[in-house]
């Protein structure tokens, strides 16, 4: 039994999991962000990134690897398209479009999410939104319990501080100290 076992409350992780809903679900909650299928499959698709990067068992893992372990925590249908949405998730991240996929966040077009026509996968971004929302709060809660799991993801983050006061020359009004946390490199 370890001596010192880590406190979510205050941990890295805890801070991960705010700045996650803070800057990618509630933005595409109840900003005009949502209105953008691209943007809103791209802060998704990052955030997945970074969790598979904290979760997956192995820290050396590659991208794609992690990316697509992560899915089956989004749902079942994520699992099986998992081919699918890492192509869709390149193409949008290294040329900016979207190539392998019709996206949509009309309401009336909820129940083709993750389905294939003519060939192409179909992603309808606000049930996306709502997947990967549940699967967050099931992670925390599971990170909660879990203190293997939580030492893993502190393990992979470490907390930062940008000053701009530190070190600069600028006759410009700099915003305050900053405090963040971020993926260990």
């Amino acid at each position: 039994m370890d001596a010192n076992p880590i406190s979510y409350d205050g941990s890295a992780t805890q801070e991960y999991f705010r700045v996650i809903r803070e800057h990618v679900i509630q933005p595409l909650q109840s900003t005009a962000m949502s209105e953008s299928c691209f943007g809103s499959a791209m802060l998704i698709f990052a955030a997945v990134d970074g969790l598979g990067t904290l979760t997956h068992p192995d820290e050396h893992a590659k991208a794609g690897v992690r990316f697509k372990a992560f899915l089956p925590r989004i749902g079942a249908d994520y699992q099986a398209r998992a081919k699918e949405l890492w192509r869709l998730r390149n193409a949008l991240v290294h040329s900016a479009m979207n190539v392998a996929s019709f996206m949509s966040k009309r309401e009336e077009a909820w129940a083709e999410h993750l389905q294939k026509e003519h060939g192409f996968l179909f992603l309808h971004t606000k049930t996306l939104l709502e997947d990967f929302r549940t699967s967050v709060d099931q992670l925390e809660q599971e990170v909660r319990r879990d203190a293997a799991l939580l030492g893993r993801m502190e393990s992979r983050l470490e907390w930062g501080c940008i000053d701009p006061w530190r070190n600069v020359r600028a006759t410009s009004t700099s915003p305050p100290a900053v405090g963040f946390v971020h993926h260990r490199r």
